[in-house]
């Protein structure tokens, strides 16, 4: 997946729906050498790829589906609103948190 975005990243940053959602350009140069890091060294391929023992293993999975869960979250906008509650007849307002 990873040597494929390297492959069309020319190509894809000429979309403008999915511009906005390219790695930043830091980020695309340690992308690239990640890749060329991969060619050099062809065993950490072999123990990196999708089909790796560690990928199918549950504890993996369930990293991997909070990382995802986590970026989503944060991707999210978020909900407006006061985390305190109205004046109350003295005028002070009560924190959530604290009543």
């Amino acid at each position: 997946m990873v040597a494929g975005y390297v492959r069309c990243c020319d190509e894809i940053k000429r979309v403008d729906a999915i511009f906005h959602h390219i790695p930043k350009a830091a980020t695309h140069r340690r992308i690239v050498a990640l890749v060329e890091d991969l060619r050099r060294f062809p065993a950490t391929k072999v123990k990196l790829s999708a089909t790796a023992p560690f990928v199918l293993c549950p504890t993996f999975e369930a990293a991997a589906r909070k990382a995802i869960k986590h970026v989503e979250m944060s991707a999210a906008p978020a909900i407006s609103g006061s985390k305190s509650k109205q004046l109350d007849d003295k005028g002070v307002k009560e924190d959530f948190a604290t009543s």
